[in-house]
């Protein structure tokens, strides 16, 4: 059994078996973007500037749904998920 970064994670991971849909966790990353606030491109000039990020879900059930285990949602994680 894989070690998960809180107790939140353990109990849903618990859940999920329980429920007997098969996961994997913390397994591939999804890229998003996020907009740069005053950023400016360098090589055309364009005010409307993005920052390439990845984001590594906690559970990815078998059919590609995402599962996360979020005890408090914050704008940025918010954000993220949109």
């Amino acid at each position: 059994m894989p070690e998960y970064r809180s107790k939140l994670e353990e109990l849903t991971a618990k859940l999920l078996k329980d429920a007997g849909l098969p996961f994997k966790y913390e397994h591939g990353s999804i890229e998003y973007r996020s907009k740069v606030r005053g950023g400016i491109c360098g090589s055309c000039g364009d005010k409307e500037t993005y920052r390439r990020r990845r984001y590594l879900p906690d559970f990815t059930l078998r059919d590609g749904r995402i599962v996360e285990a979020k005890g408090k949602l914050t704008s940025s994680e918010r954000t993220k998920f949109l």
